[in-house]
């Protein structure tokens, strides 16, 4: 075996080496860089939920106690009449269910952990659907027909 050879050879152990560390590194990198993600999915959707005691509809909830206590969908005449007593409960109805869009279209996008959403506010997302549920159907009426739709599929997802 000649000088070049032996040359030749070292060479090609080298890059063989340093490939095989070049791809167990970039194997470790992206590893953390998953659990990262995952760690920085968690908190941002801690970080959402936690912003829905902002959201207070507590008062509003209360003009419809005999419904939601018993789990069943508050008619939309009972939500306009008491719209029409204070025009105000609209308007919190809306941010409410706008929460619920929000962290909803958060989950289909990826940008929210479901497991998380799903393990600590499932029943509450179910619940709230339901009560306003006719509230959702009368504003797609006469408003927007794709109101709280990412919402929806979300419910529809959880229910089955």
């Amino acid at each position: 075996m000649e000088i070049a050879d032996i040359i030749q050879l070292f060479i090609l152990i080298v890059l063989v080496v340093t490939a095989y560390f070049a791809i167990k590194t970039t194997s470790e990198t992206r590893k953390i860089h998953e659990e990262t993600l995952l760690w920085n999915k968690k908190n941002i959707t801690i970080e959402a939920l936690q912003n829905l005691r902002e959201v207070n509809i507590e008062e509003t909830r209360e003009k419809f106690i005999s419904y939601i206590d018993k789990g069943k969908e508050i008619p939309i005449e009972e939500i306009l009449k008491v719209i029409k007593e204070n025009p105000k409960i609209s308007t919190e109805i809306i941010k409410y269910l706008n929460y619920h869009q929000v962290i909803s279209l958060g989950i289909k996008k990826n940008l929210y952990d479901e497991e998380l959403v799903r393990l600590s506010r499932k029943i509450s997302f179910l619940q709230t659907y339901t009560e306003f549920k006719n509230f959702i159907k009368y504003r797609r009426s006469i408003s927007n027909k794709n109101a709280w739709k990412e919402y929806e599929e979300l419910v529809e997802l959880w229910k089955n």
